[in-house]
């Protein structure tokens, strides 16, 4: 898995490529650090249109997102799910908690 951070005007967005698993924890949480620390940022979304697969703890990983945006009064947003990995966000009732585009 790869995450590429990218930000236009007040809206930063993490670009997560390949497989969103528990072995990319680190790398994942260090971005959302990254992302929630840049200035002027009202807004985040997360990528998923270049996942391949997603585990229970890419879920987990989410939800401390969203936690964590709130917190810094960001709102978040998941964009470009598709297949497989939208079939899990649905079951897991995601979009409840993250809107889902």
């Amino acid at each position: 898995m790869s995450i590429k951070i990218a930000q236009t005007g007040r809206h930063a967005v993490l670009a997560i490529q390949g497989r969103f698993v528990f072995e990319m924890r680190s790398e994942f949480l260090d971005a959302m650090r990254s992302v929630i620390a840049l200035p002027n940022c009202d807004a985040i979304s997360v990528d998923l249109s270049a996942t391949e697969y997603l585990d229970s703890s890419a879920i987990g990983m989410l939800l401390i997102l969203r936690d964590r945006a709130l917190e810094a009064d960001r709102q978040t947003r998941i964009t470009g799910s598709s297949g497989s990995v939208r079939n899990v966000l649905t079951m897991c009732n995601i979009g409840q908690l993250i809107p889902l585009d």
